[in-house]
């Protein structure tokens, strides 16, 4: 199945996060709206647009971990190590939409 979201790797450029089809074209993905009568701070509008950023690498990273998890680390066997599975499971389909 093919994800829905754009695909990474995505980029921050003063707290807008961007996809870059080639060198020379940035697409938007986001704007992080920093609005100072309400106490964003540019630091925190930074951070928030970094981990928006990080999205799509963490995302694949948790799909690759929760597949292998079981063959490769036997502690996940046990029924604390299937909890943490199911987690990881539910937090993949609410970043795909399917929650």
């Amino acid at each position: 199945m093919t994800d829905k979201h754009t695909p990474g790797p995505w980029h921050v450029v003063t707290g807008a996060v961007y996809t870059g089809i080639d060198d020379d074209h940035d697409v938007p993905i986001a704007y992080i709206d920093r609005e100072p009568d309400n106490g964003t701070r540019v630091d925190e509008r930074d951070a928030n647009a970094n981990l928006i950023a990080a999205a799509p690498t963490l995302l694949e990273a948790l799909e690759m971990m929760t597949e292998h998890a079981s063959e490769t680390y036997p502690h996940f066997e046990c029924e604390r190590g299937q909890a943490d599975i199911a987690t990881a499971h539910a937090i993949i389909k609410a970043a795909k939409g399917n929650a």
